[in-house]
C-alpha cells in the first residue's frame, strides 16, 4: 500500500537539496516508505540501479561500519561517475558520529541523500546543529483509520464495530496487520514495546531502572485520560510497594 506521505516527500524532492530525515519508532514503515521512493525514482524518472545505493545498517552485512569515516570510505568507492547518486542509510544511528558523512557528502559528492532513524536522538535538537541545518525532517506517523481499513480491504466507509474495535484494541503498527491471529498479534506487540523502550528509551536516557521506567510507562498508559503529576505518580509507585521521589520522576521524564 503506498501511503499518502510518500507523495508528500516526493513534492518536497522536486524542491530542496537537502537531506531528507525520516524519523518515527520502531517497525512504523520507515524502511518500506524508502523503498517505495527507490520505485518511483526508477520508474518515474528512470532512475538506474546502479545510481541508487542502499544500505540497512541493522543488517550484519555493514557490521564493519562503525563511524563516519567507515561509512564515507565504503560509499564513496560506490560513486564511481560525475550523474547524480541517490544514497539511502536505513537506521542510520548505529553509525557514529554519521553527520560528519552526511556533511561531507553534500560538500563533495553530487548526491541527494534519504535517511530513516529509530531512537529518539534523532528527534532531538542536536541533530539540527550537527547536519548544519542541511536537512528536512519528515516523521512517519501510524496508519489513520481509513488506511487500516485498506490493508484490511474494507471501504472506510463500510467499515463496521469490528474494524473499530480492532483499530481501538491492536492500534495501527503497519507490521502487526501481518499477523493472523490474536497470540501472534501480542507477541509482535509485546516485543515492539520492548525494542522501544530497552533500545530507544533505556539506552538514550541512560535510565537505571528498567522495572521503574516500565512502571511509570504502564502508570502514563492507564491513566492517559486523567490529569496527573509527579506527586501523584509518586503515590502510584507507593502503592506497589517501591519508593520514588517526585524529583526522580521528572528526571526520569525529561530524559
Amino acid at each position: 500500500m503506498h501511503r499518502k506521505s510518500s507523495i508528500s516527500i516526493r513534492e518536497w524532492l522536486e524542491n530542496s537539496n537537502k537531506a531528507l530525515l525520516v524519523t518515527g519508532i520502531r517497525r512504523y514503515g520507515k524502511s518500506i516508505l524508502l523503498k517505495q521512493i527507490m520505485d518511483e525514482m526508477k520508474e518515474d524518472q528512470g532512475v538506474t540501479d546502479d545510481h541508487i545505493i542502499y544500505m540497512n545498517l541493522e543488517d550484519m552485512k555493514y557490521a564493519f561500519i562503525k563511524n563516519a569515516m567507515d561509512l564515507y570510505g565504503y560509499v564513496e568507492k560506490l560513486i564511481v561517475d560525475e550523474e547524480k547518486y541517490y544514497i539511502f542509510l536505513d537506521e542510520i544511528q548505529m553509525v557514529e558520529e554519521f553527520e560528519r558523512a552526511i556533511n561531507s557528502f553534500h560538500a563533495t559528492k553530487n548526491v541527494s541523500i534519504f535517511i530513516t532513524g529509530s531512537n529518539s536522538w534523532l528527534l532531538s535538537g542536536e541533530l539540527a546543529t550537527l547536519l548544519s541545518g542541511r536537512y528536512v525532517s519528515f516523521r512517519v506517523m501510524p496508519f489513520r483509520f481509513q488506511e487500516m481499513c485498506e490493508m484490511l480491504g474494507v471501504k472506510k466507509e463500510e467499515a463496521s464495530e469490528k474494524e473499530f474495535m480492532d483499530y481501538i484494541t491492536w492500534g495501527v503498527m503497519p507490521q502487526r496487520f501481518y499477523f493472523k491471529t490474536e497470540e501472534e498479534t501480542k507477541v509482535f506487540m509485546t516485543d515492539l514495546y520492548d525494542s522501544i523502550v530497552l533500545k530507544d528509551i533505556f539506552w538514550r536516557g541512560q535510565v537505571r531502572d528498567v522495572d521503574a521506567l516500565n512502571r511509570l510507562l504502564e502508570y502514563i498508559v492507564l491513566n492517559s485520560s486523567q490529569t496527573f503529576s509527579p506527586t501523584s505518580i509518586a503515590k502510584y509507585f507507593e502503592s506497589v510497594n517501591r519508593k520514588v521521589a517526585p524529583d526522580t520522576i521528572i528526571i526520569i521524564w525529561k530524559r
